[in-house]
């Protein structure tokens, strides 16, 4: 807004957001996402910077929707392109490598055993022998995996 003196100021509301303020803006995409945005939309500002060419941003937009609940199939490949788009093998470096081998080692020896056992349990003609050993499989699953855990914050 100008005044008589031609000379620009801005004004807002109370508990309003200024999401951009310029004189001028050529060819520019802004990205805008309010603090209690839905994962729904996060999400969709994510995919919109990884169309966009922006990977890091829509690795953190993205990522932070499926923590806060948003998540299946169609959200994890866009999420998978985001952690690897623009990295090369040596950028991605070894923390990122960790981080997928500990998605991996998590699904090897914590679901799928789980997944197993309570199929196992589930079945008509279960012994109470049987049962006994696979909840003590079941417990020795959980400490390994709890150490496993503890192991990959440090």
């Amino acid at each position: 807004m100008n005044d008589s003196n031609g000379a620009a100021h801005s004004s807002a509301a109370y508990d309003s957001t200024i999401g951009i303020q310029a004189e001028t803006v050529h060819n520019s995409n802004v990205y805008f996402v309010h603090h209690d945005a839905s994962p729904q939309e996060k999400f969709r500002v994510g995919v919109q910077l990884l169309e966009d060419g922006i990977p890091s941003r829509a690795r953190e937009m993205i990522s932070d929707a499926i923590a806060h609940g948003y998540h299946h199939a169609e959200v994890r490949f866009p999420w998978v392109l985001a952690m690897l788009s623009g990295r090369t093998r040596n950028v991605a470096g070894r923390a990122m490598r960790e981080r997928l081998q500990t998605g991996v080692d998590l699904v090897t020896y914590l679901v799928l055993p789980v997944a197993c056992m309570v199929a196992f349990w589930c079945s008509p003609d279960v012994q109470p022998l049987l049962v006994i050993t696979s909840l003590v499989q079941m417990l020795v699953l959980a400490v390994l995996g709890w150490h496993f855990l503890r192991r990959t914050e440090q």
